[in-house]
């Protein structure tokens, strides 16, 4: 139990400085790009899977469709996320693809409302207005990989 309390506490601590580094007010100095929605299923025991889709729009109103897979880092439960916000950042459309990294603590029964942070390695960043659907506690690191249709 004592091992289990440590565990936790150093999620928590590690989730906490993940937040600053991507906290949504960094984005205010960046450069707006376009828009996305995305729509996600996650499921987890501990380690958890999340898979689904989603639509970049670029400033100039050009679609592109794309699909997410990805893991995330101690949680349980299963829940369906809708998230939709603003991207920065993405000079070229093929900077858009990649692994994107957050950081995030969030519980969630019946439904849940929240903000996420997410960057990718060539530094497009999204800021994302989520709701969650279901029954998900997640404490930890996230990555997402995102691919083009």
């Amino acid at each position: 139990m004592r091992l289990l309390k440590k565990f936790f506490v150093l999620w928590l601590a590690l989730t906490l400085v993940g937040s600053l580094i991507l906290a949504p007010s960094n984005a205010l100095a960046e450069k707006k790009s376009g828009t996305v929605l995305i729509n996600l299923t996650q499921v987890a025991f501990i380690l958890g899977v999340q898979w689904g889709s989603g639509v970049l729009t670029m400033n100039n109103g050009k679609k592109y469709h794309f699909k997410i897979s990805g893991l995330q880092a101690v949680g349980i439960g299963a829940s369906q996320m809708e998230a939709s916000g603003r991207v920065y950042d993405l000079d070229k459309v093929s900077d858009f693809e990649g692994t994107y990294m957050s950081f995030k603590t969030d519980a969630s029964v019946g439904g849940g409302a929240g903000y996420l942070s997410l960057k990718n390695s060539r530094d497009v960043m999204m800021i994302l207005e989520t709701t969650l659907q279901g029954v998900s506690l997640t404490v930890g690191g996230n990555g997402m990989e995102i691919r083009f249709e």
